[in-house]
């Protein structure tokens, strides 16, 4: 077998390695070559994107997945890249090509050659179902401290030191004391 061969066959491999386990991990791959405009997606990408194997993006295209509100974010992100040479890691609301309104986390960079800017490239994840979750744990949280701070009796925390770390308004009132002087005391 020659060298060739060999090689065109680790290439192989390692591509579907790295499709597989985007898929498993849920995170998408691009790349934009700055000098012709072209944009590849990773198979990944595009089953976020909810479009087609055959898509080739635009820039225009690409950017127009983001929310109206999200746009000039992510459009600042690139273009402060470009100039800086930096990146971006950017969570921000999204619209698939089916219309389903999803969050999603772009991450980004700028690969330069001979110290000019010629390539982006960065990954792309669905991170839908984390934000709904720490949105959910907020709303618990939320309700959780409007029972405590508003329960009909003293309640109050300590930490292991025996320091008070919360307390409601009717423990204050029967101890006589304001917020300030109970909290983080002995």
């Amino acid at each position: 077998i020659s060298e060739q061969r060999l090689a065109e066959s680790a290439l192989r491999t390692s591509t579907a390695l790295l499709e597989r386990t985007g898929r498993v991990a849920g995170v998408g791959g691009w790349e934009m070559d700055l000098e012709t405009g072209a944009i590849n997606w990773s198979s990944q990408t595009r089953r976020i994107h909810e479009v087609d194997a055959n898509y080739t993006p635009s820039l225009e295209t690409a950017i127009s997945f983001y929310a109206p509100a999200a746009r000039p974010v992510i459009e600042a992100a690139v273009g402060d890249a470009i100039d800086s040479g930096g990146g971006w890691d950017l969570e921000l609301p999204f619209v698939t090509a089916s219309g389903r309104s999803i969050w999603v986390r772009a991450v980004g960079e700028v690969e330069r050659e001979e110290g000019r800017p010629r390539r982006l490239i960065g990954a792309f994840q669905d991170i839908t179902e984390r934000r709904e979750m720490a949105m959910r744990l907020a709303e618990a949280a939320e309700q959780v401290h409007d029972l405590y701070d508003n329960a009909p009796c003293g309640y109050y925390s300590v930490d292991a030191q025996g320091r008070f770390i919360r307390i409601n308004a009717l423990a204050l009132a029967w101890l006589g004391c304001s917020r300030e002087e109970v909290l983080h005391r002995l």
